[in-house]
């Protein structure tokens, strides 16, 4: 009884559905309806202007202060962790709005970079962690370098009768 109670309530809710397979009475299946339902925790901001609104009172306060801009303090006025941002930095709504408040992250850095202010292996630290920066090492190569396919080969030669 308890059963037919619950597939009723679910019949009722519009969960399940039911429909006649070969007009047979006795041959009905049901379906089960999937609503795709959002998982996880919801949004906290369900705006990109909302967001906005926040990130420039952090700027307009730092300034203010005489503080620097950092990803860490960005979370914070934003109540919300470094990778929060990212996952926000995902969604099409707010990419513009945090690529353009990471990139006023990034410049402050830059700027304290190139007028020595600060500690300069901790801001290139912050580069390299929070904006893919990469040191970058060129090796130049001198000398008489044969890379034709007959100079490979003939050189493979050479090596297979030693």
């Amino acid at each position: 009884m308890r059963r037919t109670k619950n597939f009723a309530h679910l019949l009722t809710k519009g969960i399940i559905r039911m429909r006649k397979v070969n007009n047979n009475k006795r041959n009905i299946k049901s379906e089960v309806k999937m609503d795709k339902k959002k998982t996880g925790r919801p949004r906290k901001y369900n705006n990109s202007e909302d967001m906005q609104i926040l990130i420039d009172k952090y700027f307009l306060d730092c300034e203010e202060q005489n503080k620097g801009l950092t990803m860490s303090g960005l979370g914070n006025a934003l109540s919300m962790s470094r990778n929060a941002i990212s996952n926000y930095n995902n969604n099409d709504e707010f990419s513009d709005t945090i690529k353009k408040a990471k990139q006023r992250v990034e410049q402050h850095l830059e700027e304290k970079l190139i007028d020595n202010k600060g500690n300069v292996t901790g801001i290139i630290f912050n580069l390299k962690n929070n904006f893919h920066w990469k040191d970058k090492q060129e090796t130049e190569l001198t000398g008489n370098m044969n890379l034709t396919f007959a100079g490979l080969l003939d050189e493979l030669k050479k090596r297979e009768k030693k």
